[in-house]
């Protein structure tokens, strides 16, 4: 079995309900969820919005490989009223899933960089990660999730938690 996880955010319209679709989703489609953190409460990062978001994180064992879970992630956000992905600049969204770990596999190519390439950068995704993962390495660097978020530049309002996803 792979281990994969998962970065998962909101903040259009019923944010709990986006997040809680998404889980039911992933279960369905991808395989079994084994951790969940906390849902955070955080301000967006890199784009202007009136609306916060919901954050957290998950892992999820399964059969599939990197790109079959894209598709699937990419299908579950549509199917949820995301607009195609830009990549002019970020914005307002009903749903968010971003892949962060898949084993400890580094991947780069023109459709998927594993680890996410922006994770370290963000404590809304540090945070919730530390909930699940707070030992587990960077295949880039060797840090652990633990010690990326205490030397995190990030200097956003620390997000706020809510309640286990």
């Amino acid at each position: 079995m792979n281990s994969v996880i998962f970065s998962l955010g909101s903040n259009q319209g019923d944010k709990s309900k986006y997040l809680q679709k998404a889980l039911e989703e992933i279960e369905m489609r991808i395989g079994e969820i084994s951790k969940k953190s906390y849902n955070y409460e955080t301000e967006p990062v890199g784009f202007e919005s009136n609306d916060s978001f919901l954050n957290a994180c998950i892992e999820v064992k399964t059969r599939l490989n990197p790109i079959e879970i894209l598709s699937i992630t990419q299908q579950i956000e549509s199917e949820n009223g995301r607009s195609l992905k830009s990549f002019s600049g970020y914005a307002s969204r009903t749903l968010d899933i971003d892949i962060i770990f898949f084993n400890s596999l580094i991947v780069k190519s023109e459709t998927i960089q594993i680890p996410h390439p922006r994770y370290t950068e963000r404590l809304f995704v540090l945070i919730p990660l530390c909930d699940i993962a707070p030992k587990l390495k960077d295949p880039r660097n060797g840090l652990t999730i633990k010690q990326l978020k205490d030397v995190c530049s990030d200097t956003s309002v620390l997000p706020k938690k809510i309640m286990p996803v």
